[in-house]
């Protein structure tokens, strides 16, 4: 329930966001909204196993998921930091693929 109305409240901010005119007041608001939305993210953000944080699939799909969450706002700057998240999740998917390689060569 908590995170549906949290969600609700950044969905408000952001189009708080879009609708503002003035472009000081425009920065502030975004600079909130993105805060807020990294505090969301570090409470969804559960300890995660080691056998998660080494799996490709895992990272790929926290990627799909944010992506997909993305959506859900208008301002394009929202849009664009929740984008690079995903991309950082992407990046950390390609480390584990490849370290998952590495180890399958070793076991060769």
């Amino acid at each position: 329930m908590k995170r549906s109305m949290y969600r609700e409240d950044l969905v408000h901010l952001d189009c708080r966001v879009a609708l503002e005119g003035e472009p000081a007041k425009q920065r502030r608001l975004i600079r909130r909204l993105k805060h807020e939305i990294d505090k969301l993210e570090a409470e969804e953000m559960k300890t995660i196993t080691p056998r998660q944080a080494y799996s490709a699939n895992y990272w790929r799909a926290r990627a799909a998921r944010l992506r997909q969450a993305s959506d859900l706002y208008r301002s394009p700057a929202v849009h664009n930091h929740l984008m690079q998240v995903a991309a950082g999740y992407d990046s950390l998917a390609e480390r584990a693929c490849k370290i998952q390689e590495s180890a399958e060569q070793a076991l060769a």
